[in-house]
């Protein structure tokens, strides 16, 4: 039985030990941008295959940490979890998100064949290409390096992945120009209604309420 007792000290140790340093990780992710909780970025991206660009992906995992798309040419970047948050914001987590497979030399897009470099794009050979702006008016595209997955995510950045063939030109996708005012944080840029709902019409009975106060709205941080 004395075996017992140092045993369990050690699951315990082990135990508290993975508690602080899982506590350190969420603090960590939390406070690095984009944050938990915090921030709601916004990057354009677009897929192009052989000068084409293809609809705008949807969620296929069902937004589990907070990288995803509404179909709309938009990476919608709020996380929910460390997997997601401060430096691991990547595109890799939005590729699994809209169900896509995703190599330095290949893609695999959901109801489509997949591509890979030397495959023919208009009867030449193709090549997987990402290219990266740093901003919609940024006219030097940066072309990515290595595994694409790891490409960390920012704020009104413009992504194309593109599987082109030799001497076709990378291209912005056209929610390119929509990046930096989205739709769904107009709250969150600062706008806010100056349209007040009408006044009340006094009533015409004795016990008349005096006309109501015009209402305004205030938008949300």
């Amino acid at each position: 039985p004395w075996l017992w007792y140092p045993k369990m000290s050690v699951v315990v140790v082990l135990g508290v030990l993975g508690v602080v340093f899982n506590r350190a990780d969420l603090d960590k992710a939390a406070a690095d941008p984009p944050a938990i909780g915090k921030d709601h970025w916004h990057a354009a991206y677009g897929v192009s295959i052989c000068g084409s660009f293809i609809p705008g992906l949807n969620d296929a995992q069902g937004d589990r940490l907070g990288i995803h798309s509404h179909g709309d040419g938009l990476i919608h970047i709020h996380p929910t979890s460390a997997n997601a948050a401060g430096k691991k914001a990547q595109l890799g987590v939005f590729m699994e998100e809209v169900g896509v497979k995703l190599t330095s030399t290949s893609i695999d897009l959901p109801d489509a064949d997949e591509r890979k470099d030397g495959d023919k794009c208009g009867g030449k050979p193709g090549k997987l290409q990402v290219g990266v702006w740093e901003t919609p008016d940024d006219d030097t595209v940066s072309i990515v390096k290595g595994d694409p997955n790891d490409l960390r995510l920012k704020q009104a950045q413009v992504i194309t992945i593109a599987f082109l063939a030799e001497g076709q030109k990378l291209e912005k996708p056209a929610s390119a120009s929509e990046v930096s005012s989205p739709s769904d944080v107009q709250g969150d840029l600062g706008a806010t209604s100056t349209t007040a709902r009408p006044e009340a019409p006094p009533s015409t009975t004795a016990t008349s309420a005096p006309p109501a106060t015009p209402a305004t709205t205030t938008a949300q941080p």
